[in-house]
């Protein structure tokens, strides 16, 4: 017998046969990436959605290099808030300089929230966090209308 008889079958079905194999990997593959009903949508903070509410937020640190040089400014990065409260998936969408960036990354990745909610179940969702960087409280509150006597260092607005 030779290898050409053991691996296609006698019958002239050889066509169905590839067909069958393909259509069934296609069909696995389109399951195994197909959203299984447990998975939870991420939604935003809209309509019925109530905002999270933060329970810890470390405060990004000062880049020095930049403090020195008195450079001023905002970072605004979207992330995904579960319905555990917990930060993931920073998206810096409005940059400053990278050292800015990636003390807000660094601060955002520590952060924790009561969730948001939506018919008071808790729910994902995608939300915008500002962060100010000031290096005086004083010329925050004549440009931006914030408090008395803000610390210096950065502003987190929701």
């Amino acid at each position: 017998m030779t290898l050409r008889e053991l691996t296609i079958p006698k019958t002239h079905d050889t066509g169905r046969l590839f067909l069958t194999t393909i259509l069934g990997i296609v069909l696995l593959a389109a399951m195994t990436l197909a959203e299984s009903p447990d998975q939870k949508k991420i939604i935003r903070v809209e309509g019925e959605v109530h905002s999270p509410k933060k329970i810890y937020a470390p405060q990004p640190g000062y880049p020095k290099a930049a403090k020195e040089e008195r450079i001023e400014g905002r970072v605004v990065a979207q992330v995904t808030i579960d319905e555990r409260g917990q930060v993931s998936d920073i998206e810096i969408i409005r940059s400053l300089r990278e050292e800015f960036d990636a003390a807000v990354v660094e601060s955002l990745a520590q952060w924790e929230f009561e969730p948001a909610t939506l018919h008071d179940e808790p729910v994902a969702v995608y939300y915008n966090l500002t962060v100010n960087f000031r290096l005086d409280g004083d010329s925050a509150k004549e440009k931006y209308g914030y408090g008395e006597n803000l610390p210096m260092g950065p502003l987190v607005c929701p």
